[in-house]
């Protein structure tokens, strides 16, 4: 799974590394576009987003929640929130430096992943994953009679008319809620609950690295298949992109230098994720200057590598530490009643 995650964010800052540099460099898309279809590495987040969220939170004899509402959230809170506040206070403070105006209004809006525009903008996604937790939570850790809930919001996002004047804005939180991108969280929930009930136990063994095999799938997919056939959202995506799930939560994985280069980009997505486009932002202005004539696939690889080690590097030098700490205090806490007595 941690392949799957690592190779999804890649193939996101593949796609704004390419995009940003058409931009900045004033060039035509690099092959006619279809780098920037790594912005499906989102939807393969969400896949894994549905698919684990539900492994973790429910017991595999009977699918009855194995936590509660309330520290699920806490827990989710725990891991999304505090680091993407990092995030956000970063951005603020680049566009400070840079003489770029922000809305103070907009930073509030985004920290507290409201409807509207956000700055940074990537932070949809986290949006939108909330929308999944409150969901999920209220469906499967409350009791078997509410468990339709992620069906009908299946259902919704598929029969919903569409058009300019039906959801009001994009931002709004009618269409925020019946968003076609949210279909992978359902459709990895579902597959989930299938793995629970009937294949938990069934384990693939790959002649092939599997690390090899889902790079060269999911570049397959994503940068050729998808633009080919220009199917971008719905389900004929959700479709195409559930073999690359299904491999990686079954095959395994042999330990080794893939396994472990494979982890790491898969461990650090998150932080890959939060901290690349800022990175990227300041990558375009410094190479700008320094290397105005290079050619442009020259400078997305030097975008793809140095603002995917600003990810890692956060990851070490932020993420995990954070993370530490943040739950030694709530163990602290916990603990404290029981010493008490």
């Amino acid at each position: 799974m941690q392949y799957l995650r690592g190779i999804a964010v890649l193939a996101v800052v593949l796609s704004h590394s390419a995009s940003f540099t058409s931009s900045a460099y004033h060039s035509p898309p690099l092959f006619g576009g279809a780098l920037e279809f790594g912005r499906l590495g989102v939807d393969i987040f969400f896949q894994i987003s549905g698919f684990v969220i539900a492994i973790v939170s429910l017991r595999e004899t009977d699918l009855a929640p194995s936590i509660g509402v309330g520290r699920f959230l806490a827990r989710r809170f725990v891991r999304i929130v505090p680091l993407m506040w990092i995030a956000i206070l970063a951005f603020a403070a680049l566009q400070w430096l840079g003489h770029v105006s922000g809305s103070g209004l907009g930073y509030l809006r985004t920290a507290l992943l409201l409807p509207g525009p956000l700055i940074p903008s990537i932070v949809w996604t986290l949006r939108q994953e909330l929308i999944f937790y409150v969901i999920f939570a209220l469906s499967f850790l409350t009791g078997r009679r509410w468990r339709f809930v992620p069906i009908l919001w299946f259902a919704a996002i598929l029969l919903v008319p569409r058009g300019p004047q039906t959801l009001w804005s994009h931002d709004a939180p009618l269409a925020l809620l019946l968003n076609l991108r949210n279909l992978g969280f359902p459709c990895g929930l579902f597959v989930a609950l299938a793995w629970l009930r009937y294949s938990s136990l069934w384990r693939y063994r790959s002649p092939i690295e599997p690390l090899a095999i889902l790079l060269t799938a999911s570049a397959l997919v994503i940068f050729i298949i998808v633009p080919a056939f220009k199917i971008d959202s719905g389900v004929g995506l959700i479709l195409i992109l559930v073999p690359l799930l299904l491999f990686a939560v079954h095959v395994e994985c042999p330990p080794g230098l893939a396994r472990r280069v494979g982890e790491l980009f898969g461990n650090a997505s998150y932080s890959i994720y939060l901290f690349h486009y800022p990175a990227i932002s300041v990558l375009m202005v410094a190479l700008r200057k320094v290397a105005p004539a290079s050619p442009p696939a020259i400078i997305v690889v030097i975008v793809l590598i140095l603002s995917t080690a600003v990810g890692i590097a956060a990851y070490f030098l932020i993420e995990r530490p954070l993370l530490a700490g943040v739950r030694d205090r709530v163990a602290r806490r916990t603990a404290e009643p029981t010493a008490a007595l």
